[in-house]
């Protein structure tokens, strides 16, 4: 629809300029429009940003309401029709909120507030006597007592016949049949064709209950300012906080045809629209000052205003009309400066002109004509303009001698590079370095730019400044997410999943809530495929309910373990058990950990596993394990319950746990024998569950021989086992007669005459050493004699003192080095003398074959 003019300015910027009152202000067309689409019943206002426009377009109590929004060039950006909640529900006013938002407010005091394209943001209802602190946006009448108020934060609804009500309203709306204006200390301005009335929350303050009726009211965009025209033609600009101070007011001159509107240049000067259709001519009015700045032939002529400028929609084109920049000023405005001649300077080197060294020498401080530069290009339009000014800035820091900043200008370059982009008639967005400079600068271009869906440009500026991408990416998923509502889910993640594949780690999970929001859970499950974060696509999963995908996706987590079991206990705890069971079947890792999970923490649930899986060795060694886990009290009956229902399960785990079962049923015997045991007393306190081991030591020391011989035999425990057992014990309670029989009489006989030995399976190296750990050498001597190794038989006499044997043993076998081990053991010199001369003596001998 529109199309903006590359070099609207001219070189000298001033030529664009009207004085008010010897103000300069400068009248720009920015595009160029093939139509304006509002009527004169249409409510038509410009973002609070700047960049946008919006209008509401009444069809009547029935059909809704029907709002536009369009770019600052005239193309469309959203449309949608407005109903309250109730087919009666009128609407009140609406205006725009910061980050593009349209608010409107019903009959019914429900405040919606809706992004660009009509989609619902939020809904909040009306506050009743509510005092609040923010920039207020709306307001409205409801009948002759009542003032409505929507704040940033809250909505307040005024009863002006009640004393504790406090309205805090700071802009103002048009709509028939009341036209109204409100201030932020608590004074409403309402007028209607006929009457003017003010008002104040406290009534007991004394103000005139009848004023001169106005026939247009508006507030500044500041909120301080309040711009009253009466019937008479005299405009009165106002205090907001006192009506009653005037700031100025003039007397309006009058023209052909009526004035249709009032408006703010920003916050500096009334605007006012005079109508002699289909001719309009637009006045800006300034304290002491009246001047017509611009004249257009159009069916309809509307403006809306900003903070910093306000914007002329006619059917031929935008027009900007702005208060000239001091820094544009400083340049153009003829009066030397820094920047004015540190720009000639530039423009006369463009050109090979000597003059330009010589100039350079005139300016008096280099770096504040290279800020006055930088600063005049952000404020300018004209993108040759732009970069003359730069260059100048550029020419002064090179000849610069001293510090200076480059990073200004390099910033400047950038931010100019952006604004250029969004003044483009493609985006629409003609904002001014002021409201740019006021929004976050390049990241609140991005976001915005986000909010209207241009995701391409919004990847571009955050790529070229630096910024995280990744938010960008996300919402436009989201978008695609609600957008394509007839694509198949497969193909939609696809897409999805193939655009987004270069953001690496871009988390899916608000694509994912979004698809759930609008009912699509199989497009949710598909786009979880690409969460790279396995932990959160585990979770995510099981809140989807698809637990055995979540069991898949787990084993495959960069921290398998830890992810199983928190996948796995959360299976548990919400599916069937026999489901589960099913699952863990053909995934051996995951049952390898969910069976190392429950042995800690849920044994019950582990036996139940292997009990439905059919692994009944798996069963039976759980069991056990459980039977014996230290952390129980000692429990015989338990204790042979457990093992009897292990060895139940290896006799039905088949023939290669044949060996399990005697084990198993070997232990069972040895556990009631062990109960038996205790009834009698003969473990003297001792309760059952010892090994047989320890049984037999404890029937040993008990002195309960035969049973002890019994119970090893009935248990096939092997000579060499039982007799390490039987001697240890014998000698710690004392029992040597019964070790000499054994060791030395009947059993020794025993096993000579089964032909299974014929001497001690253990030697009798053992039975000394026992009898000397427990102190008594006198019984050791009794085995010394059958030591088989002579050199082992001396070492013992030595022990037990008994040198001079221990020496004969030494010449008995014809051996000196075992003689020289004795004589170190000894300090008797007698000792010394026979062992040096026993050595001799068999050193000069030849040792007998």
């Amino acid at each position: 629809m529109g199309k903006r003019q590359k070099n609207t300015q001219p070189e000298d910027e001033s030529a664009s300029w009207s004085l008010v009152n010897g103000v300069p202000y400068r009248h720009v067309e920015v595009y160029k429009t093939e139509g304006w689409r509002v009527t004169e019943r249409d409510v038509v206002k410009g973002g609070m940003e700047g960049g946008y426009v919006g209008a509401s377009v009444r069809q009547g109590t029935t059909g809704g309401v029907k709002f536009f929004t369009w770019t600052g060039c005239g193309d469309s950006v959203g449309e949608w029709v407005w109903r309250g909640n109730e087919p009666r529900t009128l609407l009140i006013s609406w205006g725009w909120l910061p980050e593009d938002k349209i608010s409107t407010l019903g009959s019914d005091g429900a405040v919606v507030e809706y992004d660009l394209f009509g989609t619902e943001v939020r809904r909040s209802p009306m506050l009743h006597n509510t005092q609040a602190a923010g920039s207020t946006v709306l307001c409205g009448v409801v009948e002759n007592c009542f003032a409505v108020a929507f704040t940033m934060n809250f909505v307040i609804k005024l009863d002006l016949s009640e004393t504790t009500s406090k309205p805090i309203l700071v802009k103002c709306t048009h709509f028939s049949p009341f036209l109204m204006a409100v201030s932020c200390k608590g004074v409403v301005h309402a007028s209607t064709n006929t009457e003017a009335k003010m008002f104040w929350s406290d009534p007991k303050t004394a103000l005139p209950n009848s004023l001169p009726s106005c026939s247009l009211v508006k507030i500044s965009p500041s909120g301080g300012l309040v711009a009253k025209l009466s019937d008479s033609g005299v405009l009165s600009v106002t205090p907001t906080e006192d009506p009653a101070a005037p700031v100025f007011e003039e007397k309006i001159p009058l023209q052909n045809g009526e004035i249709s509107a009032l408006s703010w240049c920003g916050n500096d000067a009334v605007v006012l629209v005079t109508c002699d259709a289909p001719n309009y001519s637009v006045s800006l009015v300034v304290p002491g000052g009246f001047r017509t700045v611009a004249k257009f032939r159009s069916n309809i002529l509307t403006v809306t205003e900003e903070a910093y400028c306000c914007k002329i929609f006619h059917d031929h084109g935008v027009d900007l009309l702005q208060r000239a920049p001091s820094e544009t000023v400083n340049i153009f405005g003829g009066k030397p400066s820094n920047g004015m001649l540190l720009f000639q300077a530039f423009k006369r080197h463009q050109k090979h002109d000597p003059m330009a060294s010589k100039l350079l020498r005139k300016v008096p401080s280099l770096a504040k004509g290279y800020r006055a530069c930088i600063h005049a290009a952000l404020h300018s339009f004209d993108e040759q303009t732009q970069k003359d000014l730069l260059g100048a800035a550029s020419l002064g820091k090179a000849y610069f001698k001293g510090r200076i900043d480059g990073a200004v200008l390099g910033n400047a370059c950038a931010e100019l590079r952006v604004l250029n982009a969004v003044r483009a008639k493609e985006v629409g967005m003609f904002l001014l370095y002021p409201c740019f400079a006021a929004t976050a600068r390049i990241k609140g271009v991005v976001r915005r730019l986000v909010d209207r869906r241009l995701y391409g440009l919004s990847l571009a500026l955050a790529e070229y400044s630096g910024m995280h991408t990744g938010s960008i990416a996300t919402s436009w998923g989201i978008w695609q997410v609600n957008k394509n509502t007839e694509k198949s889910d497969k193909d939609l993640a696809d897409h999805i999943a193939g655009q987004l594949k270069p953001y690496q780690g871009l988390s899916r999970v608000p694509l994912v809530k979004e698809a759930l929001s609008i009912g699509r859970a199989k497009l949710a499950s598909l786009l979880l495929d690409a969460e790279p974060d396995l932990d959160v696509r585990v979770q995510q999963t099981i809140q989807l309910g698809e637990y055995e995908k979540a069991l898949d996706v787990s084993i495959n987590a960069c921290d398998p373990a830890l992810t199983l079991y928190c996948t796995l206990t959360t299976i548990s705890a919400n599916t069937d058990k026999k489901l589960m069971y099913i699952m863990l079947k053909d995934r051996p890792f995951a049952l390898r950990h969910y069976a190392a999970y429950c042995e800690q923490r849920n044994t019950a649930a582990l036996h139940e596993l292997y009990a439905e899986l059919g692994h009944y060795q798996k069963h039976g060694f759980s069991v056990l394990k459980a039977a014996h886990d230290p952390r129980l009290a000692p429990n015989s009956r338990n204790l042979i319950r457990s093992i009897k229902e292990a060895s139940d399960l290896f006799s039905r785990a088949g023939k290669p746990y044949d060996v399990e079962v005697k084990i198993l049923d070997s232990q069972t015997k040895l556990l009631n024998l062990q109960e038996d045991l205790v009834r009698k007393g003969k473990f003297r306190g001792e309760g059952g569950g010892m090994s047989l081991r320890n049984t037999l030591r404890v029937l040993l020391q008990a002195g309960d021989i035969k049973m002890a011989d019994s119970l090893r035999k009935d248990h096939g425990m092997g000579d060499r086992n039982y007799w390490y057992i039987k001697v240890t014990a014998l000698c710690e309670t004392g029992n040597y007669k019964e070790l000499e029989a054994w060791g030395l009489g009947k059993g020794l006989a025993k096993l000579v005459a089964n032909k299974i030995a014929s001497s001690s399976p253990i030697g009798y190296d053992y039975f000394v050493t026992e009898c000397m750990r427990f102190g008594h050498p006198e019984e050791a001597l009794k085995y010394i004699p059958k030591i088989a190794d002579y050199a082992r038989r001396a070492e013992a006499y030595c022990e037990t003192n008994e040198f001079n044997s221990a020496i004969d043993t030494a010449k008995e076998y014809f051996d000196p080095d075992v003689l020289l081990a004795i004589r170190y053991r000894t300090n008797d010199p007698a000792h010394h003398k026979r062992i040096d001369e026993a050595r001799a003596y068999l050193l000069k001998q030849e040792k007998p074959a």
